[in-house]
């Protein structure tokens, strides 16, 4: 076999991306928005959950999130609960 016909397996744009520094999933939404999906642990608060997944957290980051989860009350998440975290 010649190295013209041996065949390099192509890449498709629309796999799921990845981030290299955690190799997490990034999903995309019907308005090209990327997040991902985290699933709230115990006792978890928004608030820390923002903090943990956005390097230059703010306050505003908290709102976001809410926002794009139709959260009505940012006080009240449950166990188990899958939150979408877009990307900034």
């Amino acid at each position: 076999m010649t190295p013209e016909d041996e065949q390099t397996p192509e890449t498709d744009t629309n796999e799921t991306q990845k981030t290299q520094e955690t190799d997490t999933e990034w999903l995309v939404d019907e308005n090209g928005v990327r997040y991902q999906i985290y699933v709230v642990q115990p006792n978890e608060y928004l608030v820390e959950i923002a903090q943990a997944f956005y390097s230059d957290y703010s306050y505003n980051d908290v709102l976001r999130i809410a926002e794009y989860n139709d959260l009505q009350n940012i006080s009240v998440l449950h166990t188990g609960q899958e939150i979408k975290l877009p990307e900034k």
